[in-house]
């Protein structure tokens, strides 16, 4: 008896009601590849040596433009030595680096990467000697990737996917060493040589300390009065006010860049830091990419601006130069500092007499015949008449060779990009269910769920999707019905046909009854019966 009169009471509403699984949203095609992203900012390849013999200055790091290792360096290639032949060296390196710390330990190993200060910087990681951390690539996870949906031509949308995301890494492989600015010394000149040892000099060493007259470029501020020689150097470029004060650059989780731009790239002033550890995916660099989609609409809208983003890790402009007149390195017999084609890091404005900014200029070979002799044309130049220096402007050194898991790197080589723009490809494999417009409650079903909103909101004006309206009138109408019938996989319902709101409710809990008692289902749409 009650299963004829809910029967008459579904008639009664005027509705031809499906009673089989109710419409389920379409998935779209996926779109993303997670291809890797290149995480490599403008880098010029350059050796780094080790000082393995020697006294105060033990275990000093120095970028080197010729092709190998002069006597009393090693090439930082992460080598392992003994510790009984190497003591003095070991007990200022310890295990950072390597070895087992009993009977050997391990240089540096900065091959396919830049060095970077040990500490942390402002709103920086803190990074401990010896820590190794970055990638040439990174690949997109989907908790790299914002939360969007797409738009569907015609109307509706698709459910969101992604997350508030988290930032991807920007580090390219690098290592955690100590620079030290040199606090003593004689007050270099752009014109007059002097002794090699002078304020303002940035040295990097393997060690946790530096030797006597250094402190660490940690960005400390200083009183003028014990450190006049020092402020004709630095002024306040790096902080402090100048007058009673002045601070050291910091490097702390930063790699050094030369002064000026790599290629057509922007310019970096003096002084100034650029880059972050971390890049975070909103809508203007997340590529514009849509999803394909069923039949009639084939494919979603558009999502994503494409714009490109900062590929710069932490860095801070400093001048690097290179010694144009000094010893000539021997790989057999010692040479004093400076020799000729060392590289170091200046906190001044200018280059001190006998070194040259290291900005890729061209040199006749004749009048630079010691120097050619270091450098050939790796850097440039015709290599008959003329040879060019390394041009770091805007740029990071990093180890010539091959490091563990990464592209191995000659003398001269420069890669990198200051800027990136992700691709389509290089978004993490990612689809979309499509809520239809009659989904008012946004689960992904087309239901009587869907239904009972329409008819608690009957008759609202500038109502929105959420409260029943599946049209673009604003108002809760038999036209928004009308398509929920449509989109549940029935026939299109006639205007003149539709019932009063409290008759469809009364058919429609007659209908669901109905339908429970014939085919119960679960939300996934299998029948459990």
């Amino acid at each position: 008896m009650m299963r004829h009169t809910l029967i008459r009471l579904a008639a009664y509403a005027g509705l031809t009601l499906k009673l089989s699984t109710p419409a389920f949203g379409a998935i779209s095609g996926i779109t993303g590849l997670g291809a890797p992203v290149d995480n490599m900012q403008p880098s010029l390849a350059l050796n780094y040596l080790v000082r393995v013999t020697g006294s105060d200055e033990l275990g000093e790091v120095v970028p080197f433009a010729g092709s190998f290792a002069p006597a009393g360096w090693a090439l930082a290639d992460g080598r392992l030595l003994t510790i009984n032949e190497n003591v003095d060296l070991f007990q200022r390196l310890g295990t950072a680096y390597g070895g087992d710390g009993l009977s050997t330990f391990a240089l540096p190993d900065l091959r396919g990467r830049t060095a970077v200060h040990r500490g942390a910087g402002v709103g920086l990681t803190n990074r401990s000697l010896g820590d190794s951390f970055g990638a040439e690539t990174d690949v997109l996870m989907l908790q790299n990737l914002r939360l969007h949906n797409h738009d569907v031509p015609g109307g509706g949308s698709t459910v969101p996917a992604g997350f508030e995301p988290q930032a991807f890494n920007n580090y390219q492989p690098s290592l955690a060493l100590n620079y030290a600015v040199a606090l003593t010394g004689n007050v270099p000149m752009p014109t007059a040589p002097q002794d090699p040892s002078w304020y303002g000099q940035v040295r990097l060493f393997a060690g946790s300390g530096a030797p006597g007259g250094f402190a660490p470029a940690d960005g400390q501020i200083l009183p003028v009065s014990t450190n006049f020689g020092l402020l004709n150097i630095l002024s306040n470029r790096y902080g402090g006010d100048g007058i009673a004060t002045l601070a050291l650059p910091d490097l702390r989780g930063r790699t050094p860049i030369h002064v000026g731009a790599a290629g057509s790239g922007p310019t970096h002033a003096f002084a100034a830091t650029a880059g972050s550890e971390g890049v975070t995916m909103d809508y203007s660099i997340m590529p514009t990419h849509q999803h394909t989609l069923p039949a009639p609409a084939f494919a979603t809208l558009p999502r994503g601006e494409g714009q490109s983003y900062d590929n710069m890790q932490p860095s801070l402009t400093l001048n690097y130069i290179i010694c144009i007149q000094g010893n000539l390195p021997s790989e057999s017999l010692g040479a004093a500092e400076p020799f000729l084609g060392e590289v170091a890091l200046f906190a001044g404005g200018f280059a001190p007499a006998g070194w040259a900014l290291a900005d890729g200029q061209l040199l006749p070979t004749n009048s630079f015949a010691g120097l050619f002799s270091v450098l050939g044309s790796a850097y440039g130049g015709d290599g008959v008449s003329t040879f060019a220096l390394p041009d770091l402007r805007g740029r990071a050194i990093v180890g010539v060779g091959q490091g563990t898991g990464l592209t191995p790197r000659s003398r001269g080589d420069a890669f990198g990009a200051e800027h990136a723009q992700l691709t389509v490809d290089q978004l993490p494999p990612h689809a979309h269910p499509v809520s239809f417009n009659a989904d008012f409650n946004f689960d992904g079903v087309i239901d009587g769920a869907d239904v009972l909103i329409w008819q608690r909101n009957f008759g609202a004006l500038n109502a929105q999707r959420h409260q029943g309206n599946a049209d673009p009138d604003t108002d809760v109408d038999a036209f928004d019905l009308a398509i929920w019938k449509t989109e549940f996989g029935g026939p299109a319902l006639p205007l003149e046909s539709v019932p009063e709101p409290t008759t469809l409710a009364l058919a429609l809990t007659a209908a669901g009854l109905l339908y429970r008692a014939r085919r119960p289902f679960d939300r996934k749409g299998a029948s459990r019966g």
